[in-house]
This record gives C-alpha cells, structure tokens and sequence, in this order.
C-alpha cells in the first residue's frame, strides 16, 4: 500500500505502551485523532468518500484486512501497516541502507542493495582518510605503489558495507544511477559524541597506526576512535591477512566503553562479539541514531502475503518475503521472537526495512557469493512461486535458488496484468542477466530477445576471438558496435582499416553489420577493444595473448602502438607489448623509424626474447640468421665467385674469393623457382665454390639485371616506367612489397598486381617468388615508389621469359641437382616417380596419412587429403601407393592412394612408343598431381610421366585450360620439349606453344573469358529473382525422391562440430544432410576422432535415417547455408555405419524416434560412447547420439587428478570416450555422465577427486563430483599435523579425498588423509582415533585448538575425539586474565599433549601441555612477560617461610617487651636456653610441671621456643641448610624442624675456610678486566658498565645463540635499542643489523620484514636496504636479493651506486642480459653528470665478470666521446693489463701518450707505460716507451721556448 500525504513520524519507546495507546485511539473519541474527519464533515462529503471508497476497493484487497482497517481509523507514527519494495522513486538523498560489493575496481564500487538495486561508489566517498592518502600521493609524497591502499586491497567481493544515498542521477542513457557514500562521516551523521553506548556497532576506517593499536575515524565529530592491537588479533584470522592493517581500511567496530562523555570511545572489531552485538532498549536509540545494518531483537506483529511485519525497540519494520528465509512465510506467528537486520531506514516516511536472513549477520562483514549461477546461464520450464503485483514475479531455478524477474524483464511486450500472465505454478524459460547478493537471489530475464543474445557479459569474449556487431555510432575518433544488448565496443580510429581513414563516415554508417576481431577486454574499466583491420581478421598467425604464450622465432601480427628515436612499440591482443628495435627493422640501417611507419600499421614479427615475469618482449622484423658482413668493396651488382664456408638448414655461409668477405646467401636465393631451393641447398657443402653469384642476390634474374645494367645504385635512378627484376619480399592482403638489387623496396598495391580483380594477394604470390615489375609512381622526398605487377604492363625478358622455357629452367635445375646427388650418395631416388609400391600406414590425420614404404625406407611417405579419398585405412594397415614427388632434401616422398591412380599406373603391357614422344606429338593422358607451376600426368597405355605448364608468366597465376583439372581426369596434351634426361614437356592439345612476350593473352580467349563472366553472373541473378516459392517446391519435389531407409552417396562439404555437413548426390545436388559424428562408424574406439579422415568432397556410401521438416533446426545449423528465413528446407540425417548400409532389411531399427523420445533408449548406469564437443569452466559438453547432449561434471571426468589440471589435452575434441550415465534430463534430452570407475554417487569409504572451493577457520570447502559440497577438518588433512595445515591448499586445486560422512549432497566430510585415501602413507605420526578408547593415560598426542572458554582450551585429536585443558594445565606462567590467555590458543592452533586421565564411560579426556609433561615447549613464549606458575612445594615452601617470618616478628616484639619490664615479666615465661662450645643448636630446658601449669587467676603466656645463632657466618648458614635440604631429600620421612648432624668444631672451620677461598676467588674474578664472561650475568654487568657499546650487546646475543635460545638473544637486542643512546647511530644501527641477520637464520619472512621495517623509519633507509641485500646474498638468498634490488631502484632511482650495486649483483648470478637492460635504464633515471661513471663501472664489471669483448666496446665509446677522461684512461689500462692482451695494452698506451693531455697527467701515464714494458716486454720495447717519453719532453720544451 502507497504511503499516505502526511508521512508518519515519531518513535514509541515501548511495545506495551504502543499497544494501549492504539487501543485508547480506537476507543476514545474521534476529534482527538486529527486525521479522521470532523463530524460536520462526515454529512457534507459521505457520497464523496464513498466512491473514493469503492475505487479503491481494488487496492484494498491486495492488503491484509485488518491490518487495512486498522489505517482506516488512524494510525500511529511508525507504525507501518504493509510489506512494500524499495524502488528508485521512493530513494531520498541521505537515506541510510545496507549494501553488499559486488564489483571491485580500481576507482569505484559496485553495491547491491535491497530489492534487487544496483549503487556506485566513487573513490573519492569512501573515506576522508583515503582520499587524503590519494591527494598526498598525487602530490609526490613518499608513498610507494605497494603502500597506496587501492579500492581491490580495502575491499572484496561479498562484503556487507554500511552507506547512505548520495545522489539520484540519471545516465546519458537516461536510466537511474544510485551514487552511494560509505564515508564514515555520512553514515553515522545522526550521531553524536553523547549518543554512543557501549554495545553499539559502527562503521568507520582506520586514520593510523599508533604503537599499540589504531585510531578510527568513525564520523563523529570531537570524538576520538582507539582500537587496540589485540583486538585485531581475531578479525585478521578470520580474513586469513597477514600484514597488519593500514590507514584507509574500512572496518566494523563495536563500542567496548565510552569515556569522558563520549570524548573517547574504545573500539573492538571481534567477529564473535559483533555477531552477539544487538541493539538494546538502553542504548536510547532512535531513528536517527539507528544505522543500517544493525542487529535487532524483533517480535512479529503480522504475517502477509508479501512478507512480515515485526516491532522492535517500539518502531514497526517490514520484511519483504524475499528477505524471508523460510520457504514459506506463513511459518512465522505473530509474537514469535525473531532476530533480524535492518535494512534501510526510510527519512522521511520513516519506514524501516528488516531482514531476517541470518547469513547477513553470521559472518558480519562477508557474504558468499560464489553460490550465485553464472551470468548467462538459460534455464528452461522453471515455476513462478510468488507475483509481486506491479513489481515483478520470484521463480524457483532449483532447490535452493530463488530468481526473481522485474515487470521489464519478463517480456519483450508490455504486460498489462502479470497476475494473469505469470500466475504461480507457470512454468517459462529464463536467462541470468544479474545476482542479488544482498537479497540472496538471482535476476533473470524472461525476454526472448535476451534469452537469444550471444553475449551478456565481457567475461563471454576473450582476445583474438571474432564477433560481428552492428555500429551504433560513428565519430571521428572511431565507431562504436554493439555485439548484444549487453556488450558494446569501440574500434578506435586507427583499427578501422589497415590503413588510416580521414573520414570514417564515408566507409561506416549507423546500423551497419560489421566483423571485428577483440583486441583487449578490460574487466575492470568494463571496456571491450576492437579491431577491424583486415590484416589481422584473416590473419592465421597464432594469437599472442599473453606474454607466456609468446616463443622465441614464433611470428605473430601486431600493429604499431608507438614510435620512437630507437624503435617502434608494437602491440599484440590483450595489451601485449613488444619493443621493435631499428636495428631489426630492416637489412639495412634505418636512421629515422617514422619514415618507414605509421601508428597503426599492421606489421608481422618474429619473437626474439620474451621475460613474462618482467613483461618485455623484443621484436624482429627480420627472418632468422638474415644478418651478415658488408664486404669493404661492396657494389651493388658487382659479380663475384664465393666459396661456401657452413651450410645451414636456411641459407649458405659464403666468403669472397680473393678478399674473404664473409657473406650470407639465403635459401630463397638460390634459385628463381622456390620449389627448387632446399634441393640445390643440399648439394652445397662446405668447400664448393659457387660461380657468377652476386652482391645482395645470386639468381639468374640478379645476373641479368647486373648485365642490361638494371641494377639501381641510386634512388635518383628510380624512373617510371621503368621494367625492373626482383623478389617478393612480404606478402600482405592489400599488396605486394617487392625487392630489387641494391636493397630497394616497392610496394605494389593489390590493384596492380594481376590483370583481373582479386580480393587476397595471399593466394598469388609466396615470399622470394621471382618477378617482373614495373615502376609506375615515385615519392623522391619520402623515398618511396610503387610498382606494377600486372602481366599485361610487364613484359618478360628476351630470353627465358616464355612459360616452357620457365619448366624447363625449373626441371633442369632439379636433374642437375639430384645427378649430383647421385654422385656423392649413390641412390637415384627420382627414377622412383610414377611407381607403384607397397606400404604400411603409420599415422592417420586430418591432414593426410603418413606411411613408410620397405622398399625405400629413407623415405616418409605422405598422402594428402586429396590422394586419401575412398580410402578407410588404419595404423599398421597395408596398401598400395603412386610415387609422385620425392623431396630428396627431406626425405619425403608424396604418394597417392587412389584407386583411379593407381589403376592406372599398374596397368600392365604398357608399350614404350617412341615416336609420339617428339616434338608436336600428341598423347591421352591421366592427370595424377597439380602443382603451382605444372601438372604431372602419366600416358595412358605407355610409359613414361609428363609435365604440363601452368605458367605463361612469372607474375600470374594458371590461365591454361587444365588449370581447373581434377585429379584422375583424361585429357590430351601435346609435347612442346623432350630434355636431355628424358624429361617431356607439354602443353594441352589445342593450345599454342608459346605465349605472347608481353604475357597478354589473345583478345579471342580474353573475350571468351568476359562473355563467359557475364553469362554466369546473369544466371546467379535470374535464380535470386526466383523467389522462395520455387525453392519450396523444388525442396518438396526431392524429399519425395529420398524416404527413410534410402541407400543414397554423399559428398561431404563441411565439418561442424558434432556433425558432417553433406549433399545427396542427386540432380543439381541440392539435399541438404548430416550426418551424426555417432553415426560415422560402427566401432569407434576410446580417444578415436571418427570424423578425421573425411574431408571437404569426400564422397560415401550412407542411408537415410531420418527427415526433419523444421526450418528452425535447420537455422540451428550454422555451418550449413542458410539464405531464405521465411522456407522450409529438408534436412536429411544419414547414417554412414557399415552395420546401418548394409541392413538391407532391418534398418528400420536404426531409424531415429521421435525427438522427445530419443532418451527412452537409454537408462542410469549404461555404458555409452561419447564425443567432446567443448569445455566449459566447470563441465565437459558432450554429443552422444542425434538429438541428444550430454554433460559431464569436471571431477567426473576422471580418476586421476593429474588429468584434471589439462583436461583438454587428454580428451580431445570431436573424439570418442566412454561413460556412465548418472541421471537423465528429459525434458532437454541431456545425460549427465560419469568415467568414474567406481561409482556414480558419493557413499562412505568412496576415494573421489575433490577441487578446493575456499578456506575458512577451522576447515577445508571442497567441491565433490555429482555437484555435491564437502569440508574436511583440519584434523583429516593429513596424517602429520602441522603448524599451518591449510597452507599447503590453494584454491581451486585439485585432489584426491575420501568420503567420510554423506548426510546430504551439500554436506559431505572428507577425508585428504593419505592413509584413508589408499597412498602410501609413510608415517602416519597424528593417527584418527575413533574413540576415546584407542587412547590410554600417559601418551603424548598432538590436536587443533578447537575451542576456547571458562572451563578450559578444548582440542581436536580427531574428528571424533576431543579433549580439555584445563588452565592450570594449559601453561607453566600465571595469567590472570583469560581474555589475554586466549589471544596464544586461536582456533587452529597447532598442540602437543600428555593425556592425564581418560573417562571410557563419560569419552572425556584431559590434557596437559606443561613441558615437564610433553617435553614440547610452552606454548606462551619465555618473552610473554608473565610471572611463572608455582609448584605446590614452591608453595609449602612459601607457607612454611611465611610462618616463620610471623614467628619471628613475635619474637623479636617479645623481646623488646622483656626488656622494657624486667622487673614486672610475671606474665611472660621465657624458655631458657643452654649453650656450650660443642654444639651452638640451643636446647630448651624444660620447667617443673607445677611451673608450667598456669594459674587461672594469671593471663595466658606466650613460650619462645627458638633460639638465635649469634657466631655463624651467612655462607656457612647456607651451606648447613643446603645439607638439610639433602638430608631430607635422601629420608623423605625426616620432618623439616629436625636439627643437623652434629660436626666437629675443625670440620666447621675447614668448611669455613673453603668458603671464604670461593669467596676471594669469585671477588678476584670480577676485578678481572681481561676475564671472558661466563653467564648471562657477567654480561649483565658488563652492558651497564657500557650501555652504548654494540660490540658488547653483540656478543651477548652471541652467548644466547651459542645456547640456542632465540628468544632470548630477540630480547637482548630489543634491550639493546632501548637502551642506547639516540647520539650513537652508529652503534645502534649494529644491533639492527645484528637483528636482521638473527631473524633471518632463525626466523621467519614474516619477522623479518616487520624487523627491517622497523630499522626503516629509525635508520637512513639506504643503509637499511644495503645491509638487508648484503645479508640475503651472504646466505644465498638470490630470489629475495632480487627482489629487493628491484624495490631500491623504484625507491632510490637516483642514487648510481643503488644501479651499480644491482648490475654486479646480476653479473655475479650470470644474468648479463638483465645487466645490460638494467644499465639502459639507469641512464633514464640518473643525471647527465653521473651517466660517464656508471658506464665504466657497467664496463668493468664486463671484464671482470662478463663479456671482456663488450667492456672493451663500452669504454671504447666512452673515449671515443670523451677521450680526455683521465682516470677512465687509468681504470680501461688496468682492465686491459689483466686480461693478459699485450697488443691491446700497447695500442691502448700509444694512444693515450699522444694525447694533448697536461704535463702530470702525461708523466704518470709513461711512468705506468714503461714499468708494463720492464714487467711484460724486452729491452727494445723499453727503449721505444724512453724513446717516445724524449720526444714528449722535447715537444713540450720546444713549444715553451716558442711561446
């Protein structure tokens, strides 16, 4: 029900009284309500309000009655009498709600709110603190890229955040935008620092860190946050964070006490006590005070139809029934207590919304939402089970998962009443277009035009897919292009062609259908790149995704990002960047990149390196080993013999004859046809001299140009028209880029490359093809021309340009090659053409077979897809083959397998006639193999092979009449040319024998060709104009012709995925067919493709199995054609099983039944054969029979874990396995399967495989196969506990478990024990007990902390067995707080104990983990700084020494009396004591007995029985009570008070005597300066005789380390730096380093780091970092040292020593490539003036550990630009002198002394010059050094008397 005008307002503070004063309101007169009308009105208005009445009697009986009549009469404030959905209209700016993040990026949040809304948080609203942090780091503050808390490290998926409604906008689209504000500042705006109470949770953020804890900003103006260290301990648990957390982080904290009048408030973020924190009556809240997200105590009021209504602290709030958690809402009564969470709190109607769903409160600040379907998910027939009137309807997608479905998603036609349409029960299909996590629920969409969109999501597309679109929008900077309702584009101007359009609206226009490859998708700035370059649509390169995938010498299409001075940046998909230096750029030096390039060009590039740890990838535009030598007399053109120095497998490594010139000669050099080049490469070997080759090419068409002097030396010699020989160099889509002698490159574009119109030059020209071109535009400033290929335009040359002397040219070449050969290896294997052999099958492909042949076995047989057809062979299968070529290079003879062939060359009595064999004659022949450049055909009835020329030019294709020849066809050819090797060439009977010089056919035959085009196209149009109606008859016709059961021939045109696409053969081939990938062969084995060995045009025998008559299967076909919507064409299902053709009787029983009967065939637990058809993330898909899919679950899939991590790599697609079906889905005629050998459901003791979902405390989540959810406890991890169990598990890992418990499908304990699993467990250390009885008193077990409270620290010894630990028990040291004793016992804890007592009966145990009994350490640390427990004869000790104390104040008071009243003591009787000389133990004497007894008439007397010892020394009362101590140790039954052994007085004296000789010698110990300390005592004393000195804190770590006691030595340095002076930096830094090194031998990571972040902000940072890197490399920690070098060069990236340090660092571990890029960007990074040092420090270290050849290069630059650096000069000497180069020395000292160098300088470097030639050289080279060193001297003198 809609609110009323007046908004209800106000509070009422209690239920009861609510309830009367509603009561009092309806009893009392009228007039006090002041929204009811007046009696005088009531006459006036009573029709008016009576047809108000009845119009809105509709609207009243979607309410509850009572509840309706109720409002009628008057209503309190508050008090909310209908369940309603929070819609965008009812949003008011600063309302508060509850919120859950959905989507994290780098700038903003993605909320889900109540009721299915969608909100946006920027970052600069989430808290004060973090926006302060980003402004400082914008602003250039020291914060690092590490530090800067992101929005991706402060939040995650799934967590419930408190926040207000900021704003309500509106889009460019114009829908709503809901801008939220989780600023502390803005949430708890109601509150005040007097309004907060202890129990209250808030929301806030951490401002800082303080030493003990954090300060919390929490909103609340002059009110200041602490949150103690010690209260993090729990929630960083609970999240699994190890580091501390940091300034901006948002947290939920609970009020623990308000102080000073809420001036000050301390803060606790426990999960255990917020998940207890519910709001109370006392805490005075109001509706302004309360927070969204607060839990409350509610009582429920009523129950509706769309939900509930409940009160509680006296306001009213409803429940919408999706926030319900039982199925069913009636379940609730009215005054039933409820616990629930608000949800939002409406400001101005005060309407407060509620939640009951406990999972919003359980973890408290995280919600799972990994239970959600994925999006795009389509579910078929799923119910409605509630209709929210005018809002939307809620269906069940399965059992526990709720969809819900808004009023503008259910159909793509508005629906005037959903009541009707969608009534509860319905059953409609629905796709999953968003989720809910706040309300626990799905959003679908029941539109069809949704439910039929290829995309929904960018995580549908990946990089390098191809999608098609349509163009929304065309601007200048691009075009945008919406690939579904839900995904849209942007292909940028640059990727709009291959080339850079001006004006995109000319080519683009709105609503055009476009193809476009992806380029990048950025998920987190939710944007899809596009590319529409031709290039790289058609390009078959592999995609370069990732930097992983990138391989060196791998090639791959990118287009050029950048340009730059040294090079081009080349980007590749997904936003992989490669560098293109200049040098790779081209053969020649290239001076200027921009010249060459363009932003945007495509380019095609070779791997060189690739680091994907560092991201950096190095480009080559060159081919492999494509470098070589300029010779000094290069001339381009110039002639010359060269000798072959090494043979590689692409090209010749050459010298010049006369000069030795190495050189370089590529394989595609060597000869004009490219066929031929591997063949004459092989008959090359080192020592052959090739004759008449020439600078920059070796090719006969170089030759020629060398000698018509068409060599260009010049680009100024570039004139049009001008007819030119060259290679084809690269080949692109849009054109040609030729190569001429002299290293000039043109491009002809692809409307000048042939005579007739052609959309690839791909398909035309091959790399180093020869050809003939044409000069046609030049661009002298751009130095660029462009060239014709056009045959017509390009004359051949005089001689050899005809395409019979081409053939001959090409078979001679390849005689020439093989007899020699022949020569050097003895076998002729040419002679073997046109054979038939024998041979055995070894490998069957898609591709072809491969064979190998016992008559030829050096060779490998290959038959190609084309020679394969008719043939149904095996591996290990026999059978004949034709020989048609032998690659002699390779070894690799292609064959053929066609009968027709193979009939043909076995005839028998085949004649050898001569006479035909002449030129002119003309013979019937058999085509047997079609090659680029000829045809080879065998004579029919004779013997003897022929080629046929397919070739009148170089520049062009076929264009004689057998171009279009099919293998195995006769024909007649007439010979033209008989070669000296018997070899015959031939032309087609009918045809001239040469073409005409300009390669330009007769008119005759070029108009035949036109006339022939025009009749073609002609008819094409007459058959569209046809209509669909002559289809449709046609169609009908021939499905009349084909029944059921029909033997028919097909022809295979396609292969889709599970199917063979065919055509009858027929008249005009137009039955349309598939055939079933089930239906291709009869037994198909595991792992076998059955589809492999068909391919486009093969023809079989088949029958008829099937018709379909329904066009919208026949659309569903995507492969097959499809050109007219509106008819229906007949589809065949043929079957090509050998059992189904050969039924000529019963094949009725291979027909196919109906379609929704197609899964009655098949039962649970049957055994069927399955083929794959695609992986998806979670399940194989499957085909199994026409008509019927499957799906098999990823852990199904098989027994072995190791199979799961690549599951494509071991089941292949489109090839058969076997399965299990498990259940069956009628409806969609889908199985699911199992391969699981042993079952196909969980049960107890069943070994699975198991994928780890999440960790949470306490527990392993596990998904199981058959979609079941299972947990292991961390006591059935392992057979071995450890400190950290879970840390070995990471998410989504796969593993074996075995089923324990299986109470339902989503809870099911596992086991990962290797015991229970089958391993091999070696040592089963912590073993599963059962019961309590499988443990006896006295053992030592090991168990988890399971629990902690008042009656002691409860663990698990097993999932079954648990124990207690009672405090006293727990530890040795006294705490007196338990809170502080849990913090050492968190749940997970790893412990060691003695059982102490075991109950069989009760199955309790009791445990101790004292170390006297487990003889494992305390589990607090020695450095808790709690006093220890004492032991009971600690405490009768003490009791005892208490007494005495007391005894003897008594006596020493009864003294002083006796000594004041001497004369008056008859109230006090004194024991006498005796004393002689032999004993000085006093002996009371004893009274008479009338003495002791007392008069009754007397006060009662004190008796002092204990004597005094007046002449003992103290050492000597020791020693006598040590004694006694043994004395009693050794008769227990002695009582204490006995007195000692009597001694004599010289055994007294001697022991006295001893004593003081200990005494003198311990007192001249300690006067002793030079004595070593002994004890921690001694240093003791020696630290506060010198607290500053280092060296002595040292040692005394050192003293704890020698006794291996850690702990101890951490203590003595944290002393250490408390105690030290602040003046002395120095000493203290010691003792900081001396930390570090302990915690990194003894330590942790962990501690490590927190010890030198410590060290960091007492310390010069530098220095800190120095000193951590040196310790990581004296312990060999290269990884680490690595790591934190990379950190000094961010940090300190302009100090030269942090770059020099890190450079010989990884020259040491033998990374000069990394050294070598790291000193590139030293130079970016440092000063000009620090640029000369580095280098020559980069240059020895070269010497010393690198390349010697690179340092002396690197200095060698160094001098050349700075040659009067002098100690370079010094420092590049020395580096020489110790590398032993004598002659390098010299050179190196001649130089440097004919420097113009000053007079000192000069004499230092002869005096260094002539003690290196008294040490290394002789007399003459002496006297050469003295000789130069006059003349120095004379040169100077003689230039001073001159001046």
């Amino acid at each position: 029900m809609e609110e009323d005008s007046f908004p209800r307002g106000g509070t009422v503070q209690k239920t009861d009284s609510a309830d009367r004063t509603r009561q009092n309101r309806r009893d009392g007169p009228a007039q006090d309500n002041l929204f009811m009308p007046r009696p005088d009105e009531k006459k006036k208005g009573k029709k008016q309000r009576k047809k108000k009445a009845e119009k809105s009697a509709e609207k009243t009986k979607r309410e509850s009655t009572s509840e309706a009549g109720e409002e009628e009469e008057g209503s309190l404030p508050n008090l909310v009498t209908s369940v309603q959905v929070l819609s965008y209209k009812k949003l008011v700016t600063g309302m508060p709600v509850l919120g859950c993040v959905k989507e994290v990026s780098d700038c903003d949040l993605t909320l889900s709110l109540p009721d299915g809304l969608i909100g946006f948080v920027q970052i600069s609203r989430i808290s004060d603190t973090l926006t302060q942090i980003l402004q400082e780091y914008a602003e250039g503050s020291d914060h690092t890229d590490e530090d800067l808390p992101t929005l991706p490290k402060l939040y995650q998926p799934g967590m419930v955040v408190r926040c207000v409604i900021a704003e309500v906008a509106r889009s460019k689209s114009g829908h709503p935008r809901i801008l939220l504000s989780l600023n502390p500042r803005d949430v708890n705006q109601g509150l005040q620092g007097t309004t907060l109470k202890p129990g209250m949770v808030l929301s806030g953020c951490v401002a800082s860190i303080e030493d003990h804890g954090y300060t919390v900003d929490l909103g609340v103006k002059g009110t200041r946050a602490f949150l103690n260290r010690a209260e993090t301990q729990e929630y960083l648990q609970n999240r699994q964070m190890d580091d501390p957390m940091r300034p901006g982080q948002p947290v939920l904290c609970l009020v623990r006490s308000v102080v000073s009048g809420g001036r000050s408030v301390n803060l606790s973020i426990s999960p255990t006590l917020l998940q207890k924190a519910v709001a109370k009556a006392d805490q005075d809240l109001t509706l302004d005070t309360l927070t969204a997200g607060t839990l409350v105590e509610t009582t429920v009021t009523s129950v509706q139809n769309h939900g509930v209504l409940a009160e509680f602290l006296g306001f009213t709030g409803s429940v919408s029934r999706v926030h319900v958690p039982t199925k069913r809402s009636e379940q609730y009564r009215k005054g039933q207590r409820v616990k629930a969470c608000i949800l939002y709190i409406h400001p101005t109607t005060k309407r407060v919304a509620l939640s009951f769903q406990s999972r919003l409160w359980d973890g408290r600040t995280m919600v799972d939402i990994q239970e959600f379907p994925t999006i795009g998910t389509i579910y078929k027939k799923v119910p409605v089970v509630h209709v929210w009137s005018g809002i939307g309807v809620t269906l069940k997608l399965g059992d526990e998962t709720a969809g819900f479905a808004a009023v503008s998603q259910l159909s793509d036609q508005p629906v005037e009443n959903i009541e009707t349409t969608f009534k509860p029960g319905t059953q409609h299909s629905c796709r999953v277009i968003s989720c809910s996590p706040l309300d626990g629920q799905t959003i679908v969409s029941l539109k069809k035009s949704v439910i039929e969109q290829p995309f929904l999501c960018l995580q549908d597309l990946k990089p390098g897919q191809i999608v098609e679109g349509k163009i929304t929008s065309v601007l200048s900077s691009g075009i945008a292009v919406s690939l579904s309702n839900y995904v849209r584009g942007v292909v940028s101007s640059i990727h709009l062609a291959d080339i850079i359009l001006k004006n995109p609206a000319k080519k683009f226009n709105e609503g055009d259908n476009i193809k476009c490859r992806v380029l990048n998708v950025a998920l987190e700035r939710r944007q899809l790149a596009l590319t529409h370059k031709k290039t790289l649509l058609s390009s078959k390169l592999p995609i370069l995704a990732s930097y992983q995938a990138a391989k060196p010498g791998m090639w791959a299409h990118g287009f050029i990002l950048a340009i730059l001075e040294y090079g081009c940046i080349v980007m590749f998909y997904n936003n992989v960047k490669g560098l293109l230096p200049k040098r790779e750029m081209s053969q020649e030096s290239v001076e200027d990149p921009r010249k060459l390039f363009y932003r945007g060009q495509v380019v095609k590039c070779r791997v060189m390196t690739c680091n994907p740890a560092q991201e950096k990838l190095r480009l080559s535009l060159k081919p492999e080993n494509s470098g070589t030598a300029v010779a000094p007399d290069f001339e381009v053109g110039k002639m010359v013999d060269v000798e072959v120095t090494e043979v590689k497998p692409d090209s010749l490594g050459v010298k010049v004859q006369g000069s030795g010139t190495p050189g370089f000669l590529p394989m595609m050099h060597l000869s004009d046809h490219q066929e031929n080049c591997p063949l004459v490469l092989s008959r090359y070997s080192a020592g052959d001299v090739i004759q008449g080759a020439m600078y920059c090419c070796s090719r006969a068409t170089g030759a020629a140009a060398v000698t018509s002097g068409q060599v260009v030396e010049r680009f100024a010699d570039l004139q049009t028209d001008r007819v030119l020989c060259g290679w084809v160099r690269t080949v692109r889509s849009f054109g040609v880029f030729v190569e001429f002698p002299g290293g000039w490159v043109g491009l002809a574009p692809k409307a000048a490359v042939s005579d007739r119109f052609i959309e690839d030059c791909t398909s035309l020209f091959e790399e180093g093809q020869s050809v003939v071109a044409k000069v046609t535009e030049v661009d002298s400033e751009k130095q660029r021309f462009l060239v014709s290929l056009k045959p017509s335009e390009c004359p051949l040359p005089a001689e050899g340009g005809t395409a019979v002397e081409t053939l001959a040219s090409l078979l001679s070449e390849r005689d020439k090659a093989v007899q020699q050969l022949k020569a050097t290896q003895g076998s002729d294997l040419s002679s073997q053409l046109g054979k038939v052999l024998s041979a055995t099958v070894t490998n069957v492909q898609e591709a072809g077979m491969v064979l190998s042949i016992p008559d030829l076995q050096d060779l490998t047989a290959v038959a190609s897809k084309t020679h394969c057809e008719g043939t149904d062979l095996n591996v290990g299968d026999t059978t004949r083959v034709c020989i048609l070529h032998v690659d002699i290079p390779n070894n690799i003879a292609e064959v053929s397998l066609r009968s027709d062939l193979l009939e043909h060359a076995g005839e028998k009595g085949k004649k050898k006639n001569k006479g035909k064999m002449k030129k002119g004659g003309e013979l019937a022949c058999t085509v047997l193999d079609a090659k680029a450049k000829y045809l080879l055909v065998a004579f029919d009835g004779e013997e003897g092979l022929a080629y046929v020329t397919r070739k009148w030019h170089p520049n062009r294709g076929s264009n004689v009449g057998m171009g279009d020849s099919q293998i195995g066809e006769k024909c007649k050819i007439r010979v033209v040319k008989v070669m000296q090797g018997g070899g015959v060439i031939a032309v087609p009977a009918g045809k001239k024998t040469e073409g005409r010089k300009d390669g330009r056919e007769e008119p005759r035959a070029e108009r035949a060709r036109e006339e022939k085009k025009n009749r073609k196209r002609k008819r094409e149009e007459s058959d569209g104009q046809d209509g669909a109606q002559a289809c449709e008859e046609e169609g009908q016709n021939q499905a009349k012709k084909i029944e059921i059961g029909a033997a028919v021939n097909v022809v295979v045109t396609a292969k889709a995925r599970d199917h063979l696409e065919v055509k009858i053969k027929g008249p005009g081939h137009k039955q349309e067919g598939i055939v079933h990938i089930s239906e291709v062969k009869d037994d198909v084995r595991e792992g076998e493709a059955p589809m492999a060995k068909f391919q486009p045009g093969s023809v079989v025998s088949g029958r008829v199995i099937g018709i379909s008559h329904n066009c919208k299967k026949v659309k569903n076909l995507k492969s097959l054609p499809f050109s007219r919507p509106g008819f229906e064409e007949v589809v065949y299902d043929v079957s090509l099983r050998e059992s189904v053709v050969k039924a000529d009787k019963d094949f009725e029983k291979f027909s196919l039944p109906n379609e929704k009967e197609r899964t009655d065939a098949y039962k649970e637990d049957q055994r069927v054969m399955f083929y794959v058809e695609s992986f998806q993330d979670s399940h194989l898909e499957v085909s199994i029979s026409p008509g019927v899919q499957g799906k098999i679950d990823l852990l199904s899939l098989s027994d072995k874990v190791e199979d799961l991590e690549n599951p494509s790599a071991v089941f292949k697609s489109k090839c058969g396995y076997l399965g299990t079906i498990t259940s069956i889905d009628k409806e969609s005629s889908t199985l699911h399967l199992s391969r699981l050998s042993k079952a196909s459901k969980l049960s107890p003791g069943l070994v699975v495989n198991a994928q780890v979902a999440k960790k949470v405390p306490g527990r392993l989540v596990v998904s199981l196969p058959f979609g079941c959810k299972g947990y292991a406890d961390l006591t059935d991890l392992s057979d071995s506990y450890s400190s950290h169990p879970m840390g070995t598990f990471k998410v989504n890992q796969f593993l074996k478990c075995c089923v324990l418990e299986c109470s339902s499908k989503r809870h099911v304990r596992v086991s990962l024990r290797l015991s229970k699993i089958g391993g091999k467990a070696r040592n089963v250390k912590d073993p599963d007990y059962e019961t309590v009885e499988d443990i006896v008193e006295g053992d030592i077990v090991r168990g988890y902390v399971e629990d902690f409270n008042k009656y002691g620290v409860f663990a698990a010894l097993s999932h079954k067995v648990k124990g207690r630990v009672q405090y006293k028990h727990a530890t040795s040291y006294f705490v007196r707080n338990q809170q502080e004793l849990k913090k050492h016992f968190p749940v997970g804890k790893l412990l060691t104990a003695k059982v102490l007592e075991v109950s069989y009966e009760s199955s309790h145990l009791e445990l101790s983990l004292l170390e006297k009994d487990t003889g494992a350490p305390d589990p607090l640390p020695n450095t808790c700084g709690y006093p220890l427990r004492a032991s009971k004869d600690q405490k009768d000790k003490k009791r005892k020494e208490r007494g005495k104390e007391k005894e003897e104040k008594g006596r020493k008071k009864k003294r002083k009396v006796e000594r004041d009243s001497e004369e008056d003591d008859s109230g006090v009787e004194i024991a006498v004591m005796k004393s002689t000389d032999e004993e000085e133990e006093s002996v009371p004497v004893k009274q008479s007995s009338e003495e002791q007894r007392p008069s009754s008439s007397k006060k009662p007397h004190l008796t002092l029985t204990s004597g005094f010892s007046w002449g003992e020394e103290l050492e000597v009362s020791k020693v006598a009570v040590k004694d006694s101590e043994s004395e009693d140790e050794d008769d227990p039954d002695t009582e204490i008070s006995q007195p000692p052994k009597k001694k004599s007085k010289k055994e007294r004296e001697e022991e006295r005597k001893a004593n003081d000789k200990k005494l003198y010698k311990a007192e001249l110990a300690l006067l002793d300066e030079d004595r070593a300390p002994q004890s921690a005592d001694d240093f003791d004393r020696l630290v506060l005789s010198s607290p500053d000195s280092s060296i002595l804190w040292l040692r005394y770590m050192a003293f704890h380390l020698h006794s291996t006691d850690i702990d101890k030595a951490r203590t003595v340095a944290e002393r250490a730096l408390k105690t030290i002076s602040f003046r002395e930096e120095k000493e203290k830094l010691n003792v900081w380093v001396a930390l570090m090194n302990l915690e990194n031998m003894y330590g942790t990571e962990e501690s490590l780091m927190a010890v030198f972040q410590r060290a960091l902000q007492h310390n010069d940072a530098l220095t800190i970092y120095k000193q951590l890197v040196n310790i990581y490399k004296r312990t060999d920690k290269t990884e680490e040292a690595d790591q934190l070098y990379v950190a000094m060069v961010k940090r300190f990236r302009g100090n030269k020593e942090v770059w020099i340090s890190y450079g010989r660092f990884l020259m040491e571990k033998k990374r000069a490539d990394a050294a070598h890029i790291l000193m590139q960007r030293s130079l970016k990074s440092l000063d000009n003036r620090d640029h000369l040092e580095v280098i020559s420090r980069f240059a020895v270290m070269e010497f010393k550990l690198g390349d010697v050849e690179r340092g002396r290069t690197m200095f060698e630059n160094i001098l050349s630009n700075y040659p009067r650096q002098v100690n370079v000069w010094s420092v590049y000497l020395e580096m020489l002198i110790k590398t032993g180069d004598l002659d390098q020395v010299r050179l190196a000292f001649d130089r440097v002394t004919a420097l113009n160098l000053s007079t000192k300088n000069m004499k230092g470097f002869f005096k260094r010059y002539l003690e290196f030639e008294k040490k290394y050289g002789d007399e003459d080279t002496v006297s050469a050094v003295k000789r130069k060193a006059i003349e120095y001297v004379e040169t100077k003198a003689g230039d001073v008397a001159t001046t």
